[in-house]
């Protein structure tokens, strides 16, 4: 892959394949197409590293104020995408999520668990987990399944695993590799701004691009695949809207609906009846991969409670004093103040938390000869290991018997809950996004629904209790999906169908109304399931690079009518190539 340090504005670069976008995504289809006969660009708003002026393009506005995060808090703008900032969690979606569910509204994919099953070992590989096995039975046999001896039972197990890897920079990891394939190449700082399309045919004719707001060229491709992310992915295709006034695709109104995340918190906590060598709590190796188990509900419990897929793990959060546990957990709480102190720059919030930091500091200080040993052994497993442990875990002896219970939900599809665009304009003149999150009832009684499964387990099997209250629980629930944080977990905003009514994209990720024009990533979830998106995204984006490998498009490079694109000189990609390139060493 050659990287164009610069393209001259006015020029036309042709390609059989771009791509928009190189997060996990957009790296996971280059890699699909390299070595093909495919000659293909990817484009990438951001740069090596993360700017002031890229961000501020990522800026938008949330409706009711307060009930999202900012967008730009959770997105990156930068080469690798989101892979330069995840913490390499994978959990593959259960078969249940593709299936239509009686019990909620406008689930059910166009594709089933089989059609997706074959790409888990590939996508297991580029995000480096070892094999795609996520049960302790089948990863460990011969040993103990549960994260708790005894306890399954009643719709919730414990043998489930996630993996982590190392995690992965899919720019750092993949990019060398992409820099050697000849049909590839790579704009940086380089952003997609509109799209040109005709109803008519259904083609789209041409990406507009923008390296400065006064500098820009067109790049004509085959096939066009936008990866950019569920937010940015509605946005562009309903900025879009010179020829179809409401964007490309969305003849039914349903580009950037469905929008999705995953509820979460910590509001009870767990007491076991044996908290010692039968209690998993930490993590294990599964080769060279750190697993580790967590609670899920059973597809034939969430069928009963009628609820959408959960799960459950015990974490011990370092900002929730009541939780705390030790020295060293004082110690990340004050490196993780320091580190958002540093990205916030607002000093006053040392004054804001003070009371809370002198506790911190003071424990650390009453703590220290036994501190530093554990500073020390912290620092090499996460900082200096060959496979970095993904999260520093208090030792459960710490705890003192008291685990505090962290769950995460699926989002149930809403088409209230949307991203559309505000009156606002960027740098580069494309309107700001704006978020409008929604929840319904089922999503709180989907949280309050695995508590009580959980809790009735324990009872049932002797093993400990959650301890909470369920009116407490409730309104907790509720505060937090009001003011809600979604951790960068954004999907379902070119939701996948069968028919153009009921969705964006169909089975192959082909928006529909159109015959060259993709999109790739999570926004194409039809649901959220429970799990953190990025493997997901990578299955799917390997399956969708093995279809515009397999396929031939309507619109071949210089069939548009050149009559359109006066004033541009055309550089066919080869010849830009040898032109224009410097080549990433």
């Amino acid at each position: 892959m050659s990287r164009l340090k610069t393209v001259p504005a006015g020029t036309i670069l042709e390609c059989d394949v771009l791509i928009v976008g190189s997060g996990p995504a957009g790296i996971t289809i280059a890699m699909g197409l390299a070595g093909s006969s495919l000659r293909t660009i990817l484009l990438e708003s951001g740069g090596e590293r993360e700017s002031t002026q890229s961000q501020d393009l990522l800026r938008g506005f949330v409706h009711p104020v307060g009930s999202h995060e900012p967008l730009e808090a959770n997105r990156r703008r930068v080469f690798g995408g989101a892979s330069t900032a995840w913490g390499g969690r994978c959990i593959a979606f259960d078969p249940i999520d593709f299936k239509p569910r009686p019990w909620i509204p406008y689930s059910g994919w166009p594709l089933g668990w089989r059609d997706v099953e074959p790409y888990l070992a590939r996508a297991a590989a580029l995000c480096e987990v070892g094999e795609p096995v996520f049960d302790a039975g089948s990863a460990f046999p011969g040993r103990q399944a549960e994260m708790i001896a005894g306890f399954d039972g009643g719709g919730v197990l414990s043998s489930p695993l996630e993996r982590w890897g190392p995690p992965t920079n899919f720019a750092r990891r993949y990019g060398p590799l992409l820099d050697k394939q000849a049909n590839m190449t790579t704009i940086l700082n380089a952003t997609l701004v509109g799209l040109k399309f005709d109803p008519e045919s259904g083609c789209v004719l041409h990406a507009q691009v923008a390296l400065a707001p006064d500098h820009r060229f067109i790049v004509r491709a085959r096939r066009i695949v936008l990866a950019c992310g569920a937010i940015e992915n509605a946005r562009l295709l309903l900025a879009s809207n010179d020829a179809a006034s409401a964007g490309i695709g969305n003849a039914f109104d349903k580009v950037g609906r469905f929008y999705m995340s995953h509820p979460n918190g910590m509001h009870a906590w767990s007491r076991l009846t044996d908290p010692g060598g039968r209690f998993l709590f930490g993590f294990e190796r599964h080769g060279e991969t750190y697993v580790r188990r967590r609670f899920w509900i059973t597809p034939t419990a969430q069928r009963r409670r009628r609820m959408g897929n959960a799960v459950a793990s015990f974490l011990t959060p370092y900002g929730d004093e009541e939780l705390q546990a030790g020295a060293l957990s004082s110690a990340v709480f004050i490196a993780k103040f320091a580190l958002a102190l540093a990205r916030k720059r607002d000093v006053a919030d040392i004054l804001r938390h003070r009371k809370v930091l002198l506790r911190h500091f003071g424990r650390m200080a009453k703590e220290a000869p036994a501190l530093v040993p554990q500073l020390v052994e912290a620092a090499r497993q996460r900082f200096f290991a060959k496979r970095r442990l993904p999260i520093l875990l208090p030792r459960k002896e710490d705890l003192h018997n008291r685990f505090g219970l962290f769950y995460q939900t699926e989002h149930l599809p809403n088409p209230d809950s949307r991203i559309v665009l505000h009156s606002e304009r960027d740098a580069l003149g494309v309107p700001r996004a704006e978020a409008r999150i929604a929840f319904t009832d089922l999503d709180v009684r989907t949280v309050m629904a695995t508590h009580a499964l959980v809790r009735d387990q324990f009872r049932r099997s002797g093993t400990g209790e959650l301890v909470y209250d369920e009116r407490d629980l409730e309104q907790q629930v509720r505060a937090r999906l009001r003011m809600f944080d979604s951790m960068a977990h954004h999907a379902g905003t070119t939701r996948m169908s069968k028919e153009p009514a009921t969705g964006v994209v169909d089975e192959n990720c082909r928006v529909h109304g159109t015959s060259n024009l993709f999109v790739a990533g999570s926004s194409v979830f039809p649901t959220s399931s429970h799990a953190n998106p990025t493997f997901m995204i990578v299955t799917l984006a390997l399956r969708l690079a093995e279809h515009l490998r397999q396929g031939e498009c309507c619109l071949s490079v210089g069939e548009v009518d050149q009559s359109q694109e006066q004033g541009h000189s055309t550089v066919r990609w080869q010849d830009a190539t040898a032109a224009m390139v410097n080549k990433h060493a």
